[in-house]
């Protein structure tokens, strides 16, 4: 019988990327205080919004990037459902853009 020795993870490690371009400035401060905006709207949306870990969100000249370890809170849904983001605007898992 072989066993794992090393390193195991049963993370869910997620990434986003939209370019500024395809955002409001509305829009991108709903993103940075997702969860405070999420807390407000848990009781409406309740099982599409888990608070949880908090997803870190930077802005650039161009792009707002946000990256978490654990994907509870769903930040598709979020992002296309709450902040009205385009769906082809946002790009999971990377992007081309510089």
């Amino acid at each position: 019988m072989k066993f794992k020795t090393d390193f195991i993870t049963n993370s869910s490690a997620a990434s986003f990327v939209v370019p500024r371009s395809c955002l409001t400035e509305e829009q991108i401060n709903m993103i940075i205080n997702h969860i405070e905006l999420g807390a407000a709207m848990q009781e409406k949306y309740k099982g599409e919004l888990y608070l949880r870990p908090e997803w870190k969100i930077d802005l650039t000249e161009h792009l707002i990037e946000g990256s978490t370890s654990m994907d509870n809170f769903n930040m598709f849904w979020f992002l296309t459902e709450i902040v009205k983001v385009e769906k082809d605007c946002i790009h999971f898992g990377g992007s081309n853009y510089s």
